[in-house]
């Protein structure tokens, strides 16, 4: 696993940082010159603002800190998203998967332009990027598609059932879809695992994670149940990880580095190989390198090398790697064209 201590490795935050508006969605929020690009894909009755944005008052926003970590410097990033609220009524999965895709596929320069594509979803965001995936699979074919499922209720959730006649009373045909034992629900869940095995998609790699807590937490009230548990969270990529201390919306929204949303999109992908940048490649091109700096490159590259499999070829490469850094470190000098302090 990735882990940093503090964050004084992250680029600064501006004084303002960049935050779309409300049901801004389908933007680029930052656009680079290469392959890869990461996707987020907000849930139900939210938006591309809400659902990233901290409620604690830090006013940091998931995008914005995924741009300021060097170790995704080779990434372009997009804000899906798709109409809800509370009266779209017959506006379900299936139409909402149709403008995702609508979207990343316009334009001149569009999102399925880029060769590798990193599905950031979260909840209900899951089920329309999964559709949408498996609807056409063919436009996806000869890509590397990652996909990060963030308490996503691939077999439904207890808490929509529970709350079935407000959907009734709205007429709100997706949360319908949300709840358990829901038909179309079921369907796509078939679908989707045919997908897998047929291997429509040659470079399909997930993940699923899912939250701690229910929604209201106290240290002092047991409360057990949770929006999307980890049966219906963990279907597809087992094992599925549990974030600590969050809860359904928590677990988007990161504060800092450390943030078990965060680790997780790090350690996806690094371990799928999906273009994300090591904090050891982007600093082996800055000139001025410091002996400090080429211990904190060691660390950072232990941490690569340990989520790596154990006879991969990346990982004997970077073991290889490894040892040249330690040989630096020894004589006390840099990597060449580099000065010393």
């Amino acid at each position: 696993m990735s882990t940093f201590a503090g964050d004084g490795f992250l680029r600064p935050k501006p004084p303002r940082i960049l935050i779309p508006g409300s049901a801004e969605n389908n933007i680029w929020y930052l656009r680079r010159d290469s392959d890869t690009v990461i996707v987020f894909v907000h849930g139900i009755f939210s938006d591309s603002r809400a659902c990233w944005l901290t409620e604690d008052g830090e006013g940091e926003y998931w995008p914005s800190l995924v741009s300021r970590d060097p170790r995704f410097d080779e990434a372009s990033i997009y804000l899906g998203g798709f109409h809800t609220a509370l009266d779209s009524r017959d506006y379900t999965v299936r139409h909402c998967a149709g403008e995702l895709f609508a979207a990343i596929s316009r334009g001149a320069a569009s999102v399925l332009d880029k060769r590798r594509i990193v599905f950031v979803c979260h909840s209900t965001g899951g089920i329309v990027t999964r559709y949408m995936l498996e609807s056409r699979s063919a436009q996806f074919a000869e890509k590397d598609i990652g996909i990060l499922l963030i308490a996503s209720p691939s077999r439904g959730s207890a808490l929509a059932t529970r709350l079935r006649f407000l959907s009734d009373y709205f007429g709100n045909g997706l949360a319908k879809q949300l709840e358990s034992g829901n038909d179309s629900l079921d369907e796509l869940d078939d679908r989707f695992w045919r997908l897998i095995h047929e291997r429509r998609i040659r470079r399909l790699s997930g993940m699923e994670a899912f939250e701690h807590h229910f929604v209201l937490h106290s240290k002092f009230v047991n409360t057990k149940s949770r929006v999307v548990p980890k049966e219906s969270a963990e279907r597809y990529f087992p094992p599925a990880r549990l974030l600590p201390h969050t809860n359904h919306f928590s677990c988007v929204k990161p504060n800092g580095p450390n943030h078990p949303a965060h680790l997780l999109l790090v350690d996806f992908c690094i371990q799928f190989g999906l273009g994300v940048q090591t904090e050891l490649r982007h600093t082996r091109s800055r000139v001025g390198q410091t002996i400090a700096e080429l211990r904190r490159d060691l660390d950072l590259l232990d941490a690569l090398i340990e989520s790596l499999p154990a006879e991969s070829p990346q990982r004997h490469e970077e073991e290889r790697n490894r040892e040249q850094l330690m040989n630096n470190l020894r004589a006390e000098r840099p990597l060449a064209g580099f000065r010393r302090l």
